[in-house]
């Protein structure tokens, strides 16, 4: 199971940093001036709770793709098939979103690749995330078999004593 939804506190900190994510990209939508606060905000929060969960499936890929092990060619075609896939689908909902809801389809066209290139950015740092955060569990792994590489002789030299 994902490390993040295993913990509610974990959890509850990924969603508070996805409300500020939210935020940032309400203000992002709203810069150019082409959509009012109110459409932004009304497009930024749907997608961001979307996205929110669609940027927990790296970690199963990075879990598959081991970065020592793995060709980095490999690695480079794999994720970014999967970030253009996650950063279409995210479009493809943003468009959906302004058509229905916001009645601001054209000017919503003007932010499309605003939204592609955060789409892109989001998806590149939640792989990155999870690769540190593989990175910092095989670390601690590898300190607990060294310490238990150490107590296992003490162990046997006291039990012969």
């Amino acid at each position: 199971m994902h490390p993040i939804i295993c913990s509610k506190a974990r959890f509850a900190a990924y969603m508070l940093v996805w409300v500020l994510i939210g935020g940032l990209l309400t203000s992002l939508l709203r810069m150019p001036g082409t959509l009012t606060l109110t459409e932004s905000a009304e497009l930024a929060a749907p997608l961001c709770l979307f996205y929110a969960f669609f940027c927990l499936t790296p970690w199963y890929m990075c879990r598959h793709l081991p970065l020592v092990t793995t060709n980095p060619l490999k690695i480079i075609v794999q994720y970014l098939a999967a970030a253009l896939l996650a950063c279409g689908i995210w479009v493809k909902l943003a468009n959906f979103i302004a058509r229905q809801g916001m009645h601001a389809n054209a000017r919503f066209q003007m932010e499309v690749p605003h939204l592609v290139a955060v789409g892109l950015l989001l998806y590149t740092v939640s792989v990155a995330l999870h690769y540190m955060y593989l990175a910092q569990q095989a670390s601690r792994e590898a300190e607990l078999r060294a310490l238990q590489a150490q107590i296992n002789p003490h162990f046997l030299f006291n039990s012969l004593n």
